[in-house]
This record gives C-alpha cells, sequence and structure tokens, in this order.
C-alpha cells in the first residue's frame, strides 16, 4: 500500500506522468474494497495515504529528516474515512435500492411491524411513479400467485397519504415471526430475489 501511494507522487507536473493514478488509485482500492471489515479497508486506506504523503514530503527529509515518517503516518489518517467509504459503498454486489409496497393493510401492517430500526412505525398511502413488480420473495415461489398483494418497484413511490389508525399483532404473534426469521438467518437462508 505505501508503494502504491508513493507512485502517485508520479503524477505532479514536474515528472508528469499522470496516466500513472490509475495505477495507484486502482489496485488500491482494489485492496481497500477486498478488506474482511470496514475496519481493515481504513486502515489500508491509511497506509495508501501515507505512502503518498511521504514520497510527497521527501524535500523535508533534509531539515526534519526520520520525522516525515512520523508526518505521513500521522496526516494519512485522514485517508481512513475514505476507506471506510470505499469499502461500504463498492463492495458487491453493488445494487440499486428496491421499494416495497402492498396492496393490502394486512401485509402492508406486517411490513411495518418486521421493519428494521427503531423509529416510529408508519404505513404509507402510495402511487407507483414507474413500474411496478410482483414481490418474487412473496408470490409464485412461497404463495402462488399474489394473494397478499405484495410489490416492489426501482422506481420511487409518490406518497399521497398516511395511515395513523391501525392495529398491530399480538406480541406473541409478532415474536413468533421473528423467530422465524432468526431460524432461516441462522440457517443462512437468504431471500430469493
Amino acid at each position: 500500500m505505501l508503494l502504491l501511494g508513493a507512485l502517485l507522487i508520479l503524477t505532479f507536473p514536474a515528472p508528469n506522468l499522470e496516466f500513472l493514478a490509475w495505477f495507484g488509485l486502482v489496485p488500491g482500492l482494489v485492496v481497500i474494497v477486498r478488506s474482511p471489515t470496514a475496519r481493515e479497508g481504513g486502515m489500508r486506506a491509511w497506509w495508501l495515504g501515507a505512502g503518498y504523503l511521504i514520497a510527497a514530503l521527501y524535500w523535508m527529509t533534509p531539515e526534519i529528516g526520520p520525522a516525515v515518517l512520523l508526518v505521513g503516518a500521522v496526516v494519512g489518517a485522514l485517508w481512513i474515512p475514505f476507506g471506510v467509504a470505499a469499502w461500504k459503498l463498492l463492495r458487491p454486489p453493488v445494487t440499486w435500492p428496491v421499494v416495497y409496497s402492498s396492496g393490502t393493510l394486512e401485509a402492508a401492517i406486517w411490513g411495518a411491524e418486521l421493519a428494521a430500526g427503531d423509529a416510529r412505525q408508519r404505513i404509507y398511502i402510495v402511487e407507483p411513479v414507474g413500474e411496478i413488480v410482483d414481490d418474487p420473495n412473496l408470490t409464485n415461489q412461497r404463495f402462488p400467485g399474489n394473494p397478499t398483494l405484495s410489490y416492489r418497484s426501482r422506481d420511487p413511490l409518490r406518497v399521497t397519504g398516511e395511515v395513523t389508525e391501525w392495529q398491530g399483532h399480538s406480541p406473541e404473534q409478532l415474536q413468533q415471526i421473528k423467530d422465524g426469521i432468526a431460524r432461516v438467518q441462522a440457517q443462512g437462508i437468504e431471500a430469493i430475489d
């Protein structure tokens, strides 16, 4: 990583080898993205930044000596957020988000209750802006046809209102479904599509 970072110094005006940026940045990004964790990706970016800065500050060596290594390492830490962001955004599969909707209040209630996060559970009334298709996770594979009227779209949905009063399921029913989801996840079974 230090050498890849140092290679970037050759893109400066004096050497004028800007095409070499591809040979420093792209392999650096590949190494960062292939890290096993975001933390490791950040650490690899730190090394990439340190290599770049140590090479860029070579002219300070007569004045501060080996402290150039310390300056490069400390200021190279500013590349850590870049590494974490690259790791999170460029890891496969890079997918376009999907918006899910349902034509029945019952399915919408289940969706609201099982949604991730701690925010208030909401059910919106929406209309499609683009194409909507049957949700393959619930239709034909699990239930013949589309009895839950479950759909998804890669296009946004226009919110036209909100269902503010609805009755949720009992805590026992909800826990039973959550336990079933946990069992499926523990077995390594993922969504169909």
